[in-house]
């Protein structure tokens, strides 16, 4: 059984690893429309959950609804963004991605995706393997 100096070894190991990757993997974002790492994580999650109330997207974020009603303002300012009626409750508002914001976020996600692709074809194949393999690992962290 690892004891808990041995898991804080590691632990110091891996974080400055993966801050280092997430920095170069937003610094990869470059020209996209100088968004803020706040304003595309909140359009991403409006991509993948679709249409929400400015309270669950503030709750899918971690922070409050005054916060990203300022944030929503300033991406429906520039057409990313739309508010629209709630299909289910008539006195609430959704908001979701425009198809300007939609096509600037695949847009982004591209970029990234072909800077971390340049780094993953110059790794072995077993390196590769390494990596399929964390994947679930570091979800699973991630979401804990």
């Amino acid at each position: 059984m690892p004891t808990y100096e041995s898991i804080l070894l590691l632990a110091g190991e891996l974080r400055p690893a993966v801050f280092r990757l997430a920095r170069h993997l937003r610094q990869a974002r470059a020209d996209a429309e100088e968004l803020t790492p706040s304003q595309l994580s909140a359009m991403g999650v409006l991509l993948r959950e679709g249409e929400l109330q400015i309270g669950e997207l503030a709750a899918y974020e971690q922070v409050r609804a005054p916060s990203m009603t300022r944030l929503v303002d300033h991406l429906e300012g520039r057409g990313l963004l739309r508010r629209t009626p709630s299909p289910t409750d008539k006195r609430a508002i959704v908001v979701g991605l425009t198809d300007q914001g939609s096509e600037l976020l695949e847009a982004n996600r591209q970029r990234r995706n072909e800077w971390l692709a340049v780094r993953l074809e110059k790794l072995t194949e077993a390196e590769r393997a390494t990596l399929r393999t964390a994947i679930p690992v570091l979800r699973k962290i991630a979401e804990t």
